[in-house]
């Protein structure tokens, strides 16, 4: 009798170990899945960001060969990134006059347009591709027109008495009707807000 007990709380505590050795293991596998499934959704929900900004006091000057638009981007959402910026210049009736993209990451995208970004809260100057414009920062932008879209904004700019300006980034954008003009001196246009 004494040994069938003895077996018996032997089988019992054997059962409990494995019972508590089964949980501790059960509830470590769903910790690591939930810390990976927590990763994965936030890395998901970073790239299904919506960027919310506006662009303000955009001006657009030629001078010599070149044309110059700038602006202020005040960003009032999540991190913008700099990478495939949309750039598109309208009529007031929407028709396109010239579209590009910024920040595309080719080399030699500089020598057709230059983009360059002055963040003075940081006191940083971005030009390179994936730099981030955190939120609640207003950068200065400023595009130069080597030769993308530098003709037909000029030629636009010299006949047109308004032209859009519209930036896209990811699927938001941002657009500022101005008002163009053509120094009668120097002949060139330039368009403000």
């Amino acid at each position: 009798m004494r040994r069938a007990s003895l077996h018996t709380i032997f089988w019992v505590l054997l059962t409990i170990a494995i019972t508590f050795l089964l949980s501790y293991v059960f509830i470590k596998i769903n910790a690591k899945n939930a810390a990976l499934l927590t990763r994965d959704l936030r890395s998901k929900a970073d790239k299904y960001t919506i960027p919310i900004f506006e662009i303000r006091d955009v001006k657009y000057s030629e001078s010599g060969s070149v044309a110059e638009l700038t602006f202020d981007l005040v960003n009032m959402g999540d991190d913008i990134v700099t990478r495939g910026w949309r750039l598109e210049f309208l009529t007031p009736q929407q028709q396109v006059i010239c579209r590009t993209t910024l920040f595309t990451g080719d080399p030699t995208e500089s020598g057709r347009i230059y983009t360059e970004i002055y963040v003075p809260s940081r006191n940083v100057t971005i030009s390179d591709v994936d730099q981030p414009i955190f939120s609640g920062e207003t950068a200065e932008v400023t595009i130069t027109l080597l030769s993308t879209c530098l003709n037909k904004t000029i030629d636009y700019a010299r006949t047109g008495e308004k032209m859009i300006i519209r930036l896209g980034i990811g699927s938001t954008s941002s657009s500022v009707i101005t008002r163009c003009n053509v120094d009668p001196t120097t002949g060139f246009a330039s368009c403000t807000e």
